[in-house]
């Protein structure tokens, strides 16, 4: 339930010099939840959104947040980093199957989510909205990618039902960019690449 980055108003912005919430080497933290009065507003941070990092942060939860938009969901306010990064983490839930559970990543100077390292195991980005805002329909790019994975092996984007499917669309670059020798055994199911939730209405990655 926090506003991390503006006044509780929404729009007076109080950015952060760094990441707009860091998790270092530390387990099974919260953040967020599935429904408004535990959402978490992360805007106007200098780094990153959200970031999670060390070989000890494992089983971390990010739920329900909004990360480069207002209050609203609407209107962008922008992270100069990345939306939300684990870096040599594993076993971490970005999002999730549950309803509220996915969040709104969107309005970031670099991508979306970034998973990197040879650590960053067994993590799951599912039920997210990643370059649009919180309608999924409308338009809130992230300059880089949606998604990158470098150097992580055996991750989890989407799943096999409709509520772990991500929107990832909009972005200036690539929606998933998958690199690196050991970037191996990912899964990738049922996402909407370029286009709304409904797999209708374009909105096409760079």
């Amino acid at each position: 339930g926090n506003v991390i980055g503006c006044a509780l108003d929404g729009a007076t912005k109080l950015p952060n010099g760094n990441n707009g919430l860091m998790i270092s080497n530390s387990a099974a933290n919260i953040v967020g939840g599935t429904n408004t009065l535990t959402q978490n507003i992360v805007v106007d941070a200098q780094n990153d959104g959200i970031h999670i990092e060390g070989t000890g942060a494992f089983g971390n939860q990010v739920l329900g947040n909004i990360i480069g938009l207002n209050y609203t969901g609407l209107i962008q306010e922008g992270v100069s980093g990345n939306g939300i990064v684990v870096s040599n983490a594993a076993w971490n839930v970005v999002g999730g199957t549950n309803t509220g559970a996915g969040n709104i990543i969107s309005s970031h100077g670099g991508t979306g989510v970034v998973i990197g390292g040879s650590s960053a195991s067994f993590n799951l980005v599912q039920g997210d909205f990643i370059g649009t805002d919180i309608t999924g329909t409308n338009a809130a790019s992230c300059n880089g990618n949606g998604i990158t994975i470098f150097n992580a092996p055996s991750n989890t984007i989407g799943g096999l039902t409709f509520s772990a499917a991500n929107v990832i669309a909009d972005n200036e670059q690539n929606g998933i960019a998958i690199s690196g020798l050991t970037a191996n055994y990912k899964t990738g199911q049922g996402n909407f690449i370029g286009t709304d939730q409904t797999g209708t209405l374009n909105l096409e990655n760079n």
